[in-house]
């Protein structure tokens, strides 16, 4: 948990996580992404502040996305 809270409550590790992600998407071009549990926090927030990246799917596992009161939902 002590990852989720960093994530969440530093915003230096929160910025350099969206963006070394985003730089990935951006080298890789990859057609899917999977991401499991935090990184698919990471991955959607990477690409909603990077519109110009775009994937054909986006898999996510044991993902808190759209939980009440998580990060995103």
């Amino acid at each position: 948990m002590g990852e989720v809270r960093r994530y969440l409550h530093v915003p230096q590790v929160r910025a350099a996580a969206r963006s070394a992600v985003a730089e990935s998407i951006r080298r890789v071009r990859p057609r899917v992404v999977l991401a499991h549990s935090l990184g698919s926090v990471v991955v959607y927030e990477a690409l909603h502040a990077h519109p110009e990246l775009t994937v054909d799917g986006f898999v996510t596992l044991g993902s808190p996305l759209g939980l009440p009161g998580s990060a995103t939902g």
